[in-house]
């Protein structure tokens, strides 16, 4: 994705972050979506708040490295199985929410190698059913 950013943007350290930058962003659009669809609006904005303002989670998404990729894409694939299990989900919703669970696993995958779906296959591996 840095070299896609490269070569629609050029060379530049701003190019460099963007692809950090923004799964920054999509991670914290993605835990406001999947708090506010679980349990109410004011839980996705506080959650999304409390995401956003992690030191850890802010700083990463400034620095040119495959971690946030990897945190990004695992979130969504987190937020995604979320919203697929919860109580009440019809089965449009489901899939679309199962599709996009698989699409982050599999991204992460692509970002940073096996741990993409090592750590969410470990899980559902070792969960007691």
């Amino acid at each position: 994705m840095n070299a896609l950013t490269f070569a629609i943007f050029g060379l530049g350290d701003w190019q460099a972050r963007l692809w950090t930058g923004l799964n920054g962003l999509l991670g914290v659009a993605a835990v406001a979506y999947t708090g506010n669809k679980i349990f109410s609006r004011r839980v996705g904005i506080v959650a999304a708040l409390v995401l956003g303002s992690s030191f850890w989670w802010a700083g990463m998404g400034h620095v040119n490295s495959l971690d946030m990729g990897l945190s990004g894409m695992m979130t969504l694939a987190l937020c995604g199985l979320l919203v697929a299990q919860m109580s009440g989900a019809n089965s449009k919703t489901e899939r679309n929410a199962m599709l996009v669970c698989w699409a982050g696993m599999a991204l992460a995958t692509m970002s940073k190698g096996l741990i993409g779906f090592v750590l969410p296959g470990g899980y559902w591996l070792f969960t007691p059913w």
